[in-house]
Parts: C-alpha cells; sequence; structure tokens
C-alpha cells in the first residue's frame, strides 16, 4: 500500500478535505471538533463501512491514562452514564459493518459512542484508490483520548505521504510544529503537504502574510 496520512490539529479541516475527495458528505464537519476516530480509506467494490471498537486491554489504559487527566475523567464519568460499555468494549475487540450514509451517527464527536470506537474502515469505488493507495484521516493532535493520538503516530510511522493540515487563522502553532518536526525525525517520511484551510475567511494581503510567515517559520 501506499499510505497517505491526513492530519491536523482539531477542527483544521481534516473532514472537509476528505469529503471533497470522496465527492459525498461522509464525514461531519462543522465550526466545532467533529470527526473523532481515525478513518481509513481504502478502495472496495462498493461503499462500506466498518467500526471497529477498543478491545478490553485497551480501555483499561485509557482508564488509567484518565487517572492523571481531569478533562479525560469527566468525559469517561459523563460516558459510563449515558452508555452500557461492556456492550461495546469486548476482550477481543467488536466490529460492525454498517451503511456509509450512518457514518456520521458514530464519528462525530457529538456522539459519546465514539470515544469507544478504535478507528472506521471506509471503502469506496474511488478511481484513485485502485492501485493500493490508502489514505488515513487521523482525529485531531490535540485529543483529550491520548490512545487516538498515539493510534495517529502509529500510522504516521507507515505512511509514505503526509498531508498537513492548518487553519490559516491559526497557521502553525507550536503544536503543528512539534508535530511536523517529529514526523521528520521518527518516521520514513521525506516529505509532506502543508494545506491552509479556512483561507477564505481572510483578505489577499492577510493571506500572503500568513503564506510568507508560515513558509519562513518552517
Amino acid at each position: 500500500e501506499f499510505n497517505i496520512a491526513i492530519t491536523g490539529v482539531m477542527n483544521a479541516g481534516k473532514s472537509s478535505l476528505l469529503n471533497a475527495l470522496l465527492k459525498e458528505d461522509f464525514l461531519g464537519t462543522s465550526n466545532i471538533p467533529e470527526t473523532a476516530n481515525l478513518t481509513v480509506l481504502r478502495y472496495g467494490n462498493e461503499n462500506k463501512a466498518k467500526i471497529y471498537f477498543w478491545n478490553q486491554k485497551e480501555w483499561e489504559n485509557i482508564l488509567k491514562s484518565s487517572q492523571y487527566n481531569k478533562e479525560l475523567q469527566k468525559f469517561v464519568d459523563e460516558l459510563s452514564q449515558d452508555i452500557n460499555i461492556k456492550d461495546y468494549i469486548k476482550d477481543g475487540g467488536l466490529t460492525q459493518e454498517i451503511e456509509t450514509k450512518d457514518l456520521k451517527n458514530f464519528s462525530s464527536a457529538k456522539n459519546k459512542l465514539s470515544a469507544l470506537i478504535k478507528k472506521i474502515e471506509l471503502k469506496s469505488k474511488l478511481d484513485f484508490l485502485q492501485n493500493n493507495i490508502c489514505i488515513v484521516d487521523t482525529p485531531g493532535l490535540d485529543d483529550v483520548v491520548v490512545q487516538r493520538e498515539i493510534l495517529t503516530k502509529e500510522y504516521i510511522k507507515e505512511s509514505d505521504f503526509l498531508i498537513h493540515l492548518m487553519n490559516a487563522s491559526q497557521s502553525l502553532t507550536q503544536k503543528d510544529l512539534e508535530f511536523l518536526i517529529n514526523c521528520l525525525l521518527n518516521s520514513r517520511l521525506s516529505k509532506f503537504l502543508v494545506v491552509l484551510t479556512k483561507a477564505d475567511l481572510l483578505s489577499e494581503s492577510d493571506l500572503k502574510e500568513v503564506i510568507n510567515y508560515t513558509k519562513q517559520s518552517l
């Protein structure tokens, strides 16, 4: 496979880019952090989606990390009140096939069930995916569930090309810079493409200033 990773902080526009490639709004988009899960896009004869839930051991690791993270602890406590976690977290890991039209109901951060999902595999009959090309849409780099960030980094290690998205109004944060340097040092990536999103919200002169700043800083 030739693996392409799409990365960026939350709300950078990763799902909008993937929807544009797919020419369908499979993944939710909004002005707040939307897609919570790592989504792997591969070629298939028909559009299909498969949900992979965390297994018992992985979920226990998430619970352990929540002991040191108040925000995550609060999140897990609220989740336990609304969902019977045992229905989804199994020793061997539960998988579930769904219709692509229902994908937003699982991938959206608004749906608390998304916290129990490890990854989503999406198959689509797109020509540019035919020659074993795989696109990985990653959760935000500033994800409260640290395990999803770790999972993202593992996929990036196996990636051949990186498309890193940055909101033009908040271009090249410290998180962006540290992440890109880390990718070059700790993966087989030798090249990446930086995309400034939401550029239409800036004037032409402000956008030129942002582009120059980003290039010089990188």
